[in-house]
């Protein structure tokens, strides 16, 4: 049975992939890109094939929809999508290549293509761009050359003129009406005009039989921009009775972002027999597993979704749902990065591994490390718990220790799974659902469950929900409360716990050898006692009260029998203060959490 690396062939820069190499200028690529190359390495997905197919039939002028929404957050494929369809629009031979058994798709033969960047701020405005874009620039010259106007329905009726399909790809658009939401224009601003011409665009192609547009959204960015761009949607739905259709461009919770990193970041994989084998030693790994009651047994299913999910780990999907949504994850261009940090990691590595999962994250590799640290900023989780140039993270000193790296695999997987920083997400895994994650050919759930409880004990940022799911968080846990409380604990409180401790466990029952205990005395104190009664004097041997004042306390005693005096070693003291400070802080914890504390 092969390992990843002994089956897998890599793109010529899969380990090397950044965000901001991926981000595609729809303005800038859509004439001049080509279209077999680009389709080369593209998936179609559910979302890109829904829009080609209504697109097509559109510009076929064989449907109705005209406008079509696409709507989620920045880097999560909306430019990639756009650019297939415009190079699609453009080109029949490339139509026919790729979508050939599409509907409608042969029904036109080239379409005018206009892209629009909502980054860009050309002095024409929009309109003047999409005018230019068509050869029909002198139409709208009007409109922009003595300052902003709006062209009517009718101007726009003009543009599209003609039998010729029209295509219309305006992409991130928000920032485009935002900006002119802050340039006064009389009694409004620009913005305002903007909103009016697109309005009056959208309600003109819906008039034409063949012209589709496009419009890119950003989920929650650009509030004041998406909140034009939706009202001039719903004054056109409002008019045409109409709503525009929108769509996900990718699913990050589907199979759809596997195929997506297989066709970007692989030259070939292994044929279907051999990965069928894998399939079958980890169902039975899995079946061994819930035998045992480490896992679920609905974990043996996970067996039948690796043909589909290969080279990586069906759950990897699941652990990568759970961050998506983060503000400074970039989606599918965020998760390109991520996973060639994850090769990365994997190419490096000397293990054999034969499904990739978030454990395999190498957080020894600088930018493998940083690129988990940026995504939520837990570097002092990673230092402290994880990762340590000098291995003096926890788990690193219980892999030392045990002479295997099932801790960091461990640590490393909860904290890919605790990435998320939305507000009342769900972070972590159950134990069963990390075990089923950890499970492969070579190594059982006993040694990980192992590696798992040392790191439970240790570790500062670790924590558990009431329902059993472990994760990372920036807060620290209760095992480092109590550590900084102890560390931090007043010494006189700490010697008043000591000698409440020796006064009960020395505690006079008899009294027939001494009547009195007194743990950790002054001097003086002791004196003032010895006069009237027999007294067991217990004395630090840490030094705090030498030996030679104790030689001239007896000494200078006139009732020496009176007198017996108790010490011990200086290490167990020592251990002994420990305990102390330890039941100062378990104390002081306890008064500070909430009964419903777990």
């Amino acid at each position: 049975m092969k390992t990843i690396r002994n089956a897998c062939k890599l793109q010529p820069n899969a380990l090397k992939i950044n965000v901001g190499d991926q981000i595609e200028q729809l303005d800038q690529i859509i004439h001049d890109t080509d279209g077999s190359q680009y389709f080369g390495k593209t998936f179609i997905t559910k979302g890109m094939e829904i829009l080609l197919t209504k697109g097509m039939a559109r510009l076929a002028g064989k449907s109705n929809d005209t406008v079509f929404h696409l709507k989620q957050a920045m880097g999560g494929g909306k430019t990639h999508l756009m650019v297939g369809f415009g190079l699609l629009a453009k080109d029949a031979i490339l139509r026919n290549q790729k979508i050939g058994e599409m509907p409608h798709q042969g029904g036109f033969s080239t379409a005018k293509a206009a892209a629009f960047n909502g980054r860009n701020n050309p002095h024409t405005y929009l309109w003047g761009e999409i005018a230019r874009q068509l050869d029909k620039e002198p139409l709208f010259k009007k409109y922009w050359e003595s300052g902003a106007k709006a062209p009517d329905e009718g101007a726009w009726l003009k543009l599209f003129e003609g039998d010729e399909p029209v295509l219309i790809l305006l992409d991130e658009m928000p920032p485009y009406f935002h900006y002119y939401s802050t340039q006064v224009l009389g009694q409004g601003t620009i913005a305002d005009v903007i909103t009016r011409a697109f309005s009056n665009m959208l309600t003109a192609a819906s008039k034409k039989k063949n012209v589709c547009i496009v419009v890119s959204d950003l989920e929650a960015a650009y509030d004041t921009g998406g909140k034009l761009i939706q009202k001039a949607l719903d004054d056109a739905t409002q008019e045409l009775g109409r709503a525009e259709i929108s769509i996900t461009p990718v699913n990050l919770e589907s199979n759809e972002i596997y195929e997506i990193i297989r066709k970007r970041l692989f030259a070939s994989l292994p044929d279907k027999s051999e990965i069928a084998d894998i399939a079958s030693v980890y169902a039975s790994r899995l079946a061994e597993a819930a035998k045992a009651k480490s896992v679920d047994r609905s974990a043996e299913s996970l067996a039948n979704e690796i043909e589909m999910t290969y080279p990586f780990h069906p759950s990897f999907k699941s652990i990568v749902a759970l961050f998506k949504e983060n503000e400074k994850f970039r989606q599918t261009r965020g998760l390109m990065e991520l996973v060639s940090r994850l090769l990365k990691s994997v190419w490096q590595s000397d293990d054999d591994i034969y499904l990739i999962g978030a454990q395999h994250f190498d957080l020894s590799i600088h930018d493998v490390r940083e690129k988990l640290a940026d995504i939520s900023e837990m570097r002092d989780v990673i230092a402290k718990d994880l990762w340590d140039s000098t291995q003096s993270a926890h788990a690193q000193i219980i892999d030392i220790a045990n002479g295997n790296h099932y801790a960091k695999q461990v640590g490393t997987l909860l904290l890919t799974a605790s990435l998320s920083t939305a507000v009342n997400s769900v972070k972590g895994l159950l134990e069963s659902e990390m075990l089923e994650c950890l499970i492969d050919p070579n190594n059982q759930a006993s040694e990980f469950k192992k590696a798992f409880l040392a790191l439970d004990k240790t570790a500062w940022y670790l924590h558990q929900t009431q329902e059993g799911r472990c994760y990372f968080d920036h807060q620290e846990n209760l095992t480092k409360k109590l550590q900084g409380y102890a560390e931090k604990a007043p010494q006189n409180k700490v010697d008043e716990l000591i000698q409440h401790r020796l006064a009960e466990m020395y505690a006079p029952t008899t009294k027939e050898a001494y009547e009195k205990v007194l743990p950790l005395p002054e001097m003086d104190e002791a004196s003032a006692v010895l006069k009237s009664s027999r007294a067991m004097l217990i004395i630090s041997p840490d030094g705090k009260t030498p030996p030679e004042v104790i030689n001239q306390f007896y000494a200078n005693t006139p009732n020496k029998n009176n007198l017996l005096v108790l010490t011990g070693e200086k290490s167990l003291m020592a251990s002994v203060e420990k305990s102390a400070r330890h039941v100062y802080a378990v104390s002081k914890a306890d008064e500070e959490l909430p009964e419903t504390h777990p």
